[in-house]
């Protein structure tokens, strides 16, 4: 199954940009595992993006997630992040670096 994710993280009191872009077929195998099953247990295509408003310093999330179902492209910020998908960004998280605003 191919998969590559894009991964955005902003914002938050320091104002960062963070970020990282996964090709699961460029990833050690254990990692593309486990990269594949957080993204199938996130349910991906069943939920929507959603943001707060009027709620200053938080951290937004920006995903796109190509696979052979489909593109699919979801915003959350820390407050409306499904249970589901927390883990899917915790592993991003980690693997993020510093990136130039675009």
């Amino acid at each position: 199954m191919a998969l590559k994710i894009t991964y955005h993280e902003s914002g938050g009191y320091a104002g960062l940009f963070r970020g990282a872009k996964l090709d699961a077929d460029q990833l050690p195998a254990a990692e593309a595992r486990k990269l594949r099953q957080l993204v199938e247990k996130a349910g991906l295509a069943k939920v929507a993006s959603a943001r707060s408003e009027g709620i200053p310093d938080l951290v937004l999330h920006n995903l796109e997630v190509e696979t052979d179902a489909g593109k699919f492209k979801l915003s959350f910020d820390d407050i409306t992040l499904p249970d589901s998908i927390r883990p899917l960004i915790e592993f991003l998280a980690k693997r993020s670096k510093p990136m130039p605003l675009a």
